[in-house]
């Protein structure tokens, strides 16, 4: 982590001045995009501290986490997380339905253009807390595996109502953002049950889930069937909002800023451009273009380790708890680097990501010297309520 700071930082200083002139880039002219030089902008200072205080947050983590009982809060901290996300997304179409555009804008303060008042298809956009609905579907999405992964390890009705909200906020987002991150969701979760099943540890909350996929698929057959007229408008925003969305002039442009940055990354013999230095519609293509093959190289050891995740430890009664909350961080990461390579502009894997790789660090640092959060707890800070620090079953994933 301290070498992918160090290499970005200092990248994001040097790289543009190195290449100034020489190299073109996607970037604006006029409110249009167009094909302009490499130069110093003030993008490459901005994201690199942004990008330094995700290095600081892991440090920081890092210390607080050598206590075990500190994991708590980051239990914490992810509930309550999900749940003013989910809350602002439920104003944000509250409002919306009673005829107010944007219910939120007193809390915008930001000087770039929002767009928190349009539709698709008929169907409003959900923005929540963000500038647009695919910022919302990307953190919504982030949320949603957290509670999910720890719902299905747990059963706590907490992270199965935050499930079922942050869910239902991502389907009536219309931001095909959401929409594909459920697919990937999907297909991972599918794979993910399939597995247990054969292994034999199949679980009735895994079953729940597939009756309730189940159902939604009948009641969309039988609406086809009896009455075709009332999915019809559902079908026609589907088109709207994923077949027609590569064709639309905002589909075009964002394959314009993925070409355009892969062209750099080929013209600086994989150097890239240095952080902040242009837009991509992709985070692995912004992470290739921006920090090149060095940079990628080193968020891809952290991104291996975050998937390895607590391999490797015996699940017991007093390690459970903290596999359970590695997992559900792990997910959580996992999904934010899902939505934003269907959409990220930044190289910035984000707070959750450098989150993830502290807590799992601590988590396997913990179950190694056979230290349980029950027994930190004991002397420490309570569990949540509904929350039990017993219980949690051994055959989760």
């Amino acid at each position: 982590m301290l070498a992918l700071g160090i290499y970005v930082v200092g990248g994001a200083i040097l790289i543009p001045r190195l290449f100034a002139g020489r190299v073109v880039v996607p970037g604006v002219v006029g409110g249009y995009s167009a094909d302009v030089l490499l130069q110093p902008v003030p993008g490459n200072f901005n994201q690199a501290c942004y990008f330094a205080m995700g290095v600081a947050v892991f440090f920081a983590l890092s210390v607080r986490l050598l206590d075990v009982r500190n994991l708590e809060i980051i239990r914490r901290g992810f509930f309550a997380f999900a749940a003013v996300n989910a809350a602002l997304g439920i104003l944000d179409i509250l409002g919306k339905i009673v005829g107010i555009s944007d219910i939120l804008l007193p809390i915008r303060t930001a000087a770039y253009t929002m767009h928190t008042a349009t539709s698709v298809g008929g169907f409003w956009r959900i923005a929540g807390g963000h500038p647009e609905a695919s910022a919302f579907a990307s953190v919504t999405f982030a949320a949603l595996a957290f509670c999910l992964s720890y719902w299905r390890a747990s059963g706590t009705r907490l992270a199965l109502w935050l499930t079922l909200i942050s869910g239902g906020l991502l389907v009536l987002s219309t931001s095909s953002t959401a929409y594909g991150s459920l697919g990937i969701l999907s297909v991972f979760l599918g794979a993910e049950i399939a597995y247990l099943a054969v292994k034999n540890r199949f679980k009735r909350r895994d079953a729940a889930l597939l009756g309730v996929a189940a159902v939604g698929v009948v009641a969309i057959v039988c609406f086809a069937v009896f009455d075709p007229r009332i999915i019809d408008p559902f079908v026609d925003f589907l088109y709207s909002a994923i077949w027609d969305k590569a064709q639309s002039a905002s589909g075009i442009e964002r394959a314009y800023w993925n070409e355009r940055s892969m062209d750099a990354f080929m013209a600086t013999s994989g150097i890239g451009i240095g952080l902040g230095s242009a837009r991509a519609s992709s985070w692995l293509v912004a992470v290739l273009s921006q920090l090149g093959v060095i940079g990628f190289s080193l968020i891809g050891v952290l991104t291996v380790f975050i998937v390895y995740g607590m391999r490797g430890v015996e699940r017991n009664e007093d390690t459970m708890e903290l596999i359970t909350i590695a997992n559900s961080v792990r997910a959580s990461a996992l999904a934010s680097l899902a939505a934003f390579s269907l959409v990220g502009g930044n190289a910035d894997p984000g707070v959750i990501f450098v989150i993830a790789v502290a807590v799992i660090a601590a988590c396997r640092l913990a179950a190694f010297q056979h230290v349980s959060l029950k027994k930190g707890q004991e002397n420490g800070y309570p569990p949540l309520a509904g929350m039990p620090a017993r219980g949690i079953e051994a055959g989760a994933s």
